[in-house]
Order: structure tokens, then sequence, then C-alpha cells
């Protein structure tokens, strides 16, 4: 959208500073007006967009509330168990 606008900006700047033709000035204000128009059209996107995501946020926090409290207050790992006899060391039997 920026790209845009400096786009739109530069077709102004160069329409001012010296475009008498006025071929090349109906063409030049013929590609400020389209890049406008693009420039509304993607304004209008961003309001719909922006409508559209407030509203999924409105259902997730909607949907968060209605489920129900997790027991036991915290989620702590459960501890780790170790196998019989694991961690002991044999000595070596001899033939």
């Amino acid at each position: 959208m920026r790209k845009l606008i400096a786009a739109a900006a530069i077709l102004a700047v160069v329409f001012v500073l010296g475009c008498q033709d006025t071929k090349k000035v109906t063409e030049l204000q013929g590609q400020v007006d389209k890049m406008t128009q693009q420039i509304t059209d993607m304004t209008a996107q961003v309001t719909t967009l922006t409508a559209e995501r407030d509203s999924l946020n409105k259902v997730v926090v909607d949907l968060m509330a209605k489920l129900p409290p997790v027991k036991g207050g915290t989620m702590t790992k459960p501890p780790v168990s170790k196998a019989p006899g694991a961690g002991t060391l044999k000595p070596p039997t001899k033939k």
C-alpha cells in the first residue's frame, strides 16, 4: 500500500513539474486515478479483514469462557519415575 501511495506521489510530482504535453498529462492522470482507486479498494479490504478478525477474536473469547476450569489450579509435570533396579551397578561376576 505504501508503494502505491509513493508511486501516486511520484506521478503527481512529475505531473506538476513539467509535463506540458496534454497526451502525457492525460496518461499520467489516468495512472494516478487508477492507483487512487486501488488504494481505496485496499482500504476497504483492510476494513473488512479487520472486522472479520475482531469477530473471530470474539468467538475465541466466548469459547474460552465456556471451557471448564482446569482442575488442580496449575499444570505441573509428573515426577519422573525410574524403572526397578535402574541406577544400580552390579559387580562383574568371575568365571
